[in-house]
């Protein structure tokens, strides 16, 4: 579904304002990635180290500083706007504060109704029960569609951003964090709720996160970040039983402490 093939991120930072010179700072260096259909791989590692930037750039948020990105066969590496534009319902992303990444301005129906009117041709009646459905699918009641995001928890609100992710039928989303902001026990019920759409809707999921616990739930397999690069890749369950690099057992040592 996704192939990241050698993606390096350079960000160029001043070193004052009174400075013409610019420093370049490497989020991401030389990262190798597949994302396989109906799969999710786990993108872990601490704040900081580049996986948020390398979740934006699978997507085109981020333009590469250098590597290709392959999505469902197409190189979309250097698509301008318009090109892209036919490839952005394939993909979708679920940012990591909910109530913020919602139009605070917009009553949720709105919010469901803008991707549907952008990327389908579907008339106001068939939008209209697609976004009936979408809140459905996500547990939002219809009859809270006319609410407005602050009227909703944190926990209901990601619901909403998953729901807004869902209504274009993507192949592929990219989660950041989307669990991190939450009580555990919405955590969890979040959590089951992407793995309930992954079945139901064929999804695969880029999920990113700094908690080896979270990833150990939802992931099939996992990638492990430091510093901008992949220290460690594979199955999940065989990781987190059999760690193989240092950095890899001190992510597992903060999870046994709490």
């Amino acid at each position: 579904m996704l192939v990241l093939k050698n993606i390096s991120v350079d960000f160029s930072l001043k070193n004052s304002p009174f400075s013409a010179d610019k420093q370049i700072l490497r989020a991401v260096d030389d990262v190798c990635l597949n994302v396989r259909d109906n799969e999710v791989l786990g993108l872990v590692g601490e704040s900081g180290c580049g996986k948020t930037t390398l979740g934006k750039t699978a997507i085109r948020l981020i333009a590469p500083t250098s590597g290709r990105i392959i999505l469902d066969g197409a190189d979309i590496t250097e698509m301008n706007f318009s090109e892209l534009k036919k490839y952005r319902s394939k993909m979708q992303i679920i940012f990591q504060d909910p109530i913020s990444s919602l139009n605070p301005r917009q009553i949720i129906y709105d919010i469901l109704d803008e991707p549907l009117k952008i990327h389908t041709s579907m008339n106001k009646t068939q939008r209209d029960a697609e976004i009936k459905r979408i809140a459905d699918c996500v547990g939002i009641a219809q009859n809270a569609l006319k609410r407005y995001p602050h009227q909703f928890s944190g926990g209901q609100c990601q619901r909403i951003a998953i729901g807004r992710a869902l209504s274009v039928k993507p192949k592929l989303i990219v989660a950041d964090e989307p669990v991190s902001s939450l009580d555990v026990s919405i955590q969890a019920q979040i959590l089951n709720l992407m793995l309930e759409l992954k079945n139901e809707f064929g999804l695969s999921y880029l999920f990113v996160s700094h908690d080896l616990a979270v990833i150990n739930y939802i992931a099939d397999r996992v990638a492990v970040m430091y510093k901008g690069k992949i220290v460690e890749e594979g199955d999940c369950k065989q990781i987190v039983n059999n760690p193989q690099n240092e950095y890899t057992k001190t992510l597992l040592d903060a999870v046994a402490r709490f």
